[in-house]
């Protein structure tokens, strides 16, 4: 609305959030990415990431108060690091297990370490 920008003036600070808003958003589609499992439903958790994230923007869009829209973009900034974090220990949790693993467990056929010899 041109309007009321014109009666309030120039807002370097709703811009900058614009752009930081923007960041985060992208950012969450980046990290999103690296979630390719399904959870018990079947649905994938980089599908569920996405859509929650544009609901949270969704619910913001209309917000014009600086201090709401800051103390909003810094939780989204946590929530995805912290989202992020558990992700990466589970990641590695993982590759842990699977290079404590016994020799020949997982392998199979493929490398011809498997069962019924060579």
């Amino acid at each position: 609305d041109p309007v009321p920008r014109v009666k309030e003036g120039p807002r370097p600070d709703a811009d900058l959030q614009k752009k930081e808003a923007l960041r985060l958003y992208r950012d969450v589609h980046r990290s999103a990415r690296h979630f390719t499992w399904p959870d018990k439903d079947g649905v994938l958790w980089s599908d569920k990431l996405i859509r929650s994230a544009r609901k949270e923007f969704e619910d913001a869009r209309h917000e014009r108060d600086p201090a709401i829209i800051a103390r909003l973009l810094i939780g989204g900034q946590d929530a995805l690091i912290a989202i992020t974090d558990r992700m990466l220990i589970k990641a590695r949790k993982l590759v842990d297990k699977e290079a404590q693993a016994p020799p020949g467990l997982g392998q199979g056929w493929v490398g011809g370490g498997g069962v019924g010899g060579d």
